[in-house]
């Protein structure tokens, strides 16, 4: 066997040094890249189940408006049922339309109101039941939004923990 001179030899060492430098590096690139990917895939999935739960909680938003809507409709056809001429609240039918804007529940008989005041400074059981329905269907719609800004921060502070 022939001997090689030293350069040659230092070459060679040289030479493997460096290919296994080259070949370390390359698979610590890859263990790089596929942390990077994992993490990369980790938040895409937790951001689809921020979305997923974001589109329930809008669907759940909208059924529950389209609902109230409704019930909101029926509650002014009911207001405008007018049988007589009392003013403000003379009756428990009128009464009770009021009491059914609070609770959001439909009325169970026509109320009976008047179409015209009797003077400039009053107001019809119409009047003052019609105000109190649109109020309690803003109020209802802010509170719905309300409650779910607050779900959705709450739990989206859960999820991040």
């Amino acid at each position: 066997m022939p001997i090689l001179p030293l350069n040659v030899k230092i070459l060679l060492i040289g030479g493997a040094v460096f290919v296994a430098f080259c070949i370390g590096w390359t698979v610590h690139g890859w263990k790089y890249d596929a942390n990077l990917k994992k993490a990369l895939q980790d938040t895409i999935e937790l951001q689809q189940a921020y979305d997923r739960y974001a589109r329930e909680v809008a669907t759940k938003f909208q059924n529950q408006q389209a609902e109230q809507v409704v019930k909101y409709r029926t509650l002014k056809g009911k207001v405008k049922n007018v049988t007589d001429n009392r003013i403000c609240f003379a009756d428990s039918t009128a009464l009770s339309v009021w009491n059914s804007a609070l609770t959001g529940d439909l009325p169970k008989a026509p109320t009976g109101t008047t179409k015209e005041t009797t003077s400039t400074n009053t107001a019809t059981d119409a009047e003052v039941l019609e105000n109190v329905v649109d109020n309690f269907e803003q109020a209802k719609q802010i509170r719905d939004q309300l409650n779910a800004l607050i779900d959705w921060y709450e739990n989206n502070e859960l999820i991040g923990k």
